[in-house]
């Protein structure tokens, strides 16, 4: 019996390659999702990002906001989870201003953050010199 190709063994071999720091194998595979017309959701991205997370940050950024707009160009919204690894990302680059503008998407999207986002968001704004907002 062979193993069907869907979102779920998909987001299982994202996750394997993400405790490998396979980044750049997670890419690959995700760009075969988008080849053969695999039904993707919101867990699928954030096991993307979660992978890119694990990789080179320098290069890895760039990468994950790419597949953050393809996330939104497909009409994915993204949730707690997505928005803490990008402020993550975003923050380990010194990319503070876009961990901000991603707070206030969140804030916008009416979330409801958790003790890491919160913490994210104070790191960003300390980054910039924003503490007093």
């Amino acid at each position: 019996r062979s193993l069907k190709s869907n979102r779920i063994t998909y987001t299982a071999l994202l996750q394997a390659c993400e405790a490998c720091v396979q980044w750049s194998f997670a890419l690959s595979l995700f760009s075969r999702m988008c080849q053969r017309t695999v039904d993707m959701d919101t867990m699928v991205y954030n096991a993307a990002f979660q992978a890119c997370a694990a990789g080179e940050f320098a290069t890895s950024w760039t990468v994950t906001m790419d597949l953050f707009s393809d996330m939104l160009h497909r009409s994915h919204l993204p949730d707690v989870v997505s928005y803490t690894v990008l402020m993550g990302i975003c923050l380990k680059c010194h990319r503070w201003e876009l961990a901000l503008v991603l707070w206030i998407r969140m804030r916008r999207q009416q979330l409801r953050p958790d003790s890491s986002i919160f913490t994210s968001a104070i790191a960003a704004h300390a980054m910039g010199g924003q503490w007093r907002q």
